[in-house]
């Protein structure tokens, strides 16, 4: 995703499922979101605008803009929400490494879904994602991605999953009415390059805070299975508001 890093930051709880019906508009989305990440140190800010069709149920187009201390990456994507617990997207992203020593681009095409269901206070959520990465312009038989922290080769596949539990700690009117949630729980993240080898499991604490149209996560945790990282700690935190 050019907006938020696939299955890989803390997502935030998403617009009330209990919504009686669809409504059907047509309208201009605006999305800004930023980011830091440690271990690797990874600072990132990105934003962009969809058209949009539908409420609850929606299907959208749209363009964005992310920049990194790695890279800079225009982008396009499409995405449907067909059912209140799913959503799908489509995106393309050109990463071009300015000012990093390797150099080069990447051209990252992104399959993937999210899904979330409430069982009372407990959300289950899940997401996979399938990037085919073409590399080009680097020196050497790998290709660093830094959002991910692994290296592929040109042409290679990276499978990224995320597994959480949450649980609502407090609640204050409905989140898709201006109010706000707060959930923390538990998280198994995974993911796995099939040319290069490489793969890795995290698993980690997180916590998601909805306050309206803005929203904030943070993941703590550790790196159980890395061939660079083994048993070293890292965290992310995330900040997004949607126009």
């Amino acid at each position: 995703s050019l907006l938020v890093s696939t299955t890989a930051l803390a997502d935030v709880p998403s617009s009330n499922p209990d919504a009686s019906s669809s409504i059907k508009t047509n309208r201009v989305v605006a999305r800004a979101e930023s980011s830091v990440q440690l271990n690797p140190s990874v600072v990132r800010i990105g934003g962009g605008a969809s058209y949009r069709h539908g409420d609850r149920h929606y299907v959208e187009a749209g363009a964005g803009l992310a920049a990194s201390n790695y890279y800079v990456a225009p982008g396009v994507h499409a995405e449907v929400k067909p059912l209140d617990s799913l959503t799908l997207r489509l995106d393309y992203a050109l990463l071009a490494y300015a000012g990093h020593d390797e150099g080069g681009a990447t051209h990252k095409v992104s399959l993937g879904d999210r899904f979330e269901h409430r069982f009372g206070p407990v959300v289950l959520r899940s997401g996979v994602n399938a990037s085919y990465l073409h590399s080009s312009g680097q020196s050497g038989p790998t290709y660093y991605l830094p959002d991910q922290d692994t290296r592929v080769k040109s042409n290679d596949v990276l499978i990224t999953s995320r597994f959480g539990v949450m649980f609502a700690v407090w609640e204050n009117g409905k989140v898709s009415d201006g109010a706000a949630q707060l959930l923390v729980g538990p998280s198994l993240q995974s993911q796995w390059a099939l040319r290069s080898g490489l793969s890795r499991q995290r698993v980690a604490a997180s916590t998601a805070l909805a306050i309206g149209k803005a929203s904030a996560g943070l993941d703590v945790g550790v790196n159980a299975s890395d061939a660079t990282r083994q048993g070293e700690a890292f965290g992310q935190l995330v900040f997004g508001m949607e126009f």
